[in-house]
């Protein structure tokens, strides 16, 4: 499990005062691991104080009851001795060196950010030598079996956007992917039958919250998803997105209801539109946590454990995509 799949856990069995106070004990945290580390943006290097880092992740970690794992002080100071690659040179998107070794975060990062690190359908040595065209310093645990995970990881994002738009290149995609491998394919079929309904019980209540949905999911996007504000903020925040109250509120109405599909496609072709009155610095974040459609699943985490809104403020909320979480959501009250 992730660690926001493990603090979602733990959301999900406390009580509001509960929530609160692991919400404050993460902005603590992120406020501490600003303060005591600096990056150059250039090299992707890291100084940071050792003993106040341990110390706030330790820290963390007694305040969550160890939802974030036993080894979080290890992993966290690894991550930041491996030093960042820092994308785009934009000094916004940075992910550690050594997460890449975490097949979760192979596969939690976009297509977009694995193709900037200079991963593609090649061998791992030719992936390696690219790498270290793009990069100054590429650490020696970037190894030939973790470059063919991070390969097998884009092949995989590919093929599912190839099967969503039924591209011509599936077929050579599968191939590259799979061929040699002692793993299967399995397709299997939908539990609703393949077209999408639910037959779920509820009687009258359940067209009543189809019928909100229908009007919900559209309002949204014509009226909260041009308003939604990219947040580049810190080391260690990463990128996130700013909703104001009615829009967070809004958020997990949908969400809740069960309008995750829904919103996830309508959202997603709102932002590939170029009339939409989408920022582009949106859809440069949105892309930077994964995807719109990513970026959805991901939040339902947060609505489902009422951890989002557990956070709202009266100005609304923000979530973040942070490194330390394996790029998972963090909210945070604006």
């Amino acid at each position: 499990m992730t660690v926001t799949e493990r603090l979602s856990a733990l959301m999900m069995s406390s009580s509001d005062e509960g929530r609160r106070v692991v919400a404050e004990s993460l902005a603590t945290f992120a406020n501490r691991l600003d303060g005591s580390t600096e990056v150059d943006w250039s090299t992707g290097e890291v100084r940071y104080d050792e003993a106040v880092i341990r110390s706030a992740a330790e820290d963390l970690q007694r305040s969550t009851a160890y939802a974030i794992g036993a080894d979080f002080p290890q992993s966290l100071t690894e991550n930041l001795r491996s030093g960042f690659v820092v994308l785009h040179g934009n000094g916004r998107e940075l992910i550690p060196w050594n997460s890449l070794r975490d097949p979760l975060v192979a596969q939690r990062i976009s297509a977009a950010q694995l193709e900037a690190l200079g991963v593609s359908a090649a061998e791992p040595e030719t992936i390696r030598k690219e790498m270290e065209v793009r990069f100054l310093a590429v650490p020696g645990i970037i190894d030939a079996q973790v470059i063919k995970g991070l390969s097998n990881s884009l092949l995989d994002k590919r093929i599912v956007t190839a099967s969503r738009s039924a591209d011509a290149r599936l077929g050579a995609l599968m191939r590259a992917r799979f061929e040699g491998s002692p793993t299967p394919i399995m397709m299997r079929e939908k539990p609703d039958g393949g077209d999408g309904s639910h037959d779920t019980a509820g009687g009258g209540g359940v067209g009543k919250i189809v019928e909100d949905i229908v009007k919900l999911v559209p309002n949204f996007v014509t009226g909260c998803l041009p308003k939604i504000e990219p947040h580049w903020a810190t080391l260690s925040t990463g990128v996130g997105i700013e909703l104001d109250r009615s829009c967070a509120l809004e958020l997990v109405k949908i969400l809740r209801g069960g309008g995750a599909p829904a919103l996830a496609a309508a959202g997603a072709a709102a932002i590939g539109s170029v009339g939409a009155g989408i920022s582009a610095a949106l859809a440069a974040a949105v892309a930077a946590a994964g995807g719109w459609v990513t970026l959805i699943v991901a939040v339902c985490l947060l609505v489902f454990s009422g951890w989002l809104e557990a956070v709202i403020s009266d100005a609304g909320a923000v979530i973040h995509f942070p490194w330390w979480a394996g790029f998972g959501p963090i909210p945070y009250g604006r």
